[in-house]
């Protein structure tokens, strides 16, 4: 039983550093994409930025659990045949199978943790994610207004301030532009307060010690001096890029799933034909198949790491990349799999939520075909 131990114990170890790497790069690439280049241009700060990445971080687990959990395999195993510790097992008596015994517990608590992960934490996680970059947005958009840079994000509009002062912008420029893109209003101001309106939807700026410029025909018009000068900007394009975004299905918990699966099940939808229950059908497959892959996903660590078992006893590479290339190949070809298996779910005669188990069977027909023909 000690060699069970240190096999089981050996995965696990590997398998929390692999997964918690695998997580921060899933975080430093999703910060990038999104909430990074928010932070670089000074609209959200560095606290709200954390808190964000933390938020995220359930959703990032549960892709890289399976990935981990399998260069893990790769690695422990790997390890011991490498320094002949498999061969003295085998010289011993023991078995593969009895070999595989603590890699076979230990996926299946990585199944359960992924399953857990993959239907109730990770949705949540990614759509308080995407809510709570956006609520920011929202609540302050006066945040796009930096200083030293061109702000295109009004409609008809472009704005350059020298400085910045709280709400209050310094040698400010602002143009108004045509349909044909050509400006037909220049204003210069000293300074300028920005602040929003009681509904939250258009920013009122109140201008102070310039000047107004018309110009006709690409040429200079008239021009007028004013001490103080007001006008409205609309916030319709900043709100648009900060949609809240909606309660899709990749969003909903395993209760919501089958919530919503129960409401279009008993609610009949009627098109213009004469009433048939095709949408609805429809949808209830999409549902359906929204949970029967999310609960394959999970269970497909146990046939994975089988065959990474094997895969590991047959290399006996101890190597890190190698490893890491071959888990990492593996998983590819179980998610290319299921992305092209999705690619039916709208199908209303195929049954994409049964078809989405042939990977997981083929997966393990393919472990069980790799014992039997060791035993044999």
């Amino acid at each position: 039983m000690i060699y069970s131990r240190q096999i089981f114990f050996s995965t696990a170890r590997l398998t929390f550093f692999a997964t918690a790497s695998l997580v921060l790069l899933f975080l430093a690439g999703n910060a990038i994409r999104d909430a990074f280049q928010l932070f670089v241009g000074g609209k959200i700060d560095a606290l709200f930025l954390l808190r964000t990445l933390i938020t995220f971080i359930p959703a990032a687990f549960a892709y890289a659990l399976p990935i981990g959990t399998v260069l893990a395999v790769l690695a422990s195993m790997g390890r011991m045949a490498a320094d002949g510790e498999i061969l003295a097992l085998e010289t011993a008596g023991l078995n593969r199978f009895r070999m595989a015994i603590p890699i076979i517990a230990w996926s299946c608590i990585c199944c359960a943790i992924a399953f857990g992960a993959t239907l109730f934490a990770a949705p949540y996680a990614a759509y308080s994610y995407k809510r709570q970059l956006q609520e920011y947005i929202r609540r302050d958009p006066i945040r796009f207004l930096r200083p030293h840079t061109f702000i295109r994000d009004f409609p008809n509009c472009i704005i350059y301030a020298g400085g910045r002062k709280g709400a209050e912008m310094t040698n400010l420029h602002i143009w108004e532009i045509g349909p044909d893109a050509i400006p037909k209003t220049i204003l210069h101001a000293a300074r300028g307060e920005f602040s929003m309106d009681k509904s939250g939807k258009t920013i009122i700026v109140l201008l102070h010690e310039g000047f107004m410029e018309r110009i006709a025909f690409g040429r200079p018009g008239k021009t007028m001096n004013f001490d103080n000068f007001s006008f409205n900007l609309d916030c319709d394009k900043i709100f648009s890029r900060a949609k809240i975004p909606e309660k899709r299905l990749r969003y909903m918990t395993l209760f919501e799933l089958i919530a919503a699966r129960n409401a279009w099940t008993s609610t009949a939808t009627t098109t213009e034909g004469g009433g048939t229950d095709g949408q609805r059908r429809r949808d209830r497959n999409t549902v359906n198949f929204a949970i029967q892959q999310n609960i394959s996903t999970a269970f497909a660590i146990i046939p994975l790491s089988l065959i990474a078992f094997h895969m590991a006893l047959k290399f006996s590479r101890r190597e890190t990349a190698t490893n890491g290339a071959i888990a990492i190949g593996l998983c590819m070809a179980y998610y290319s799999l299921s992305i092209a298996i999705s690619w039916l779910q709208n199908s209303v005669h195929l049954r994409a939520d049964w078809i989405i188990w042939m990977p997981c069977a083929a997966l393990l027909a393919i472990a069980a075909a790799l014992f039997s023909a060791k035993f044999h």
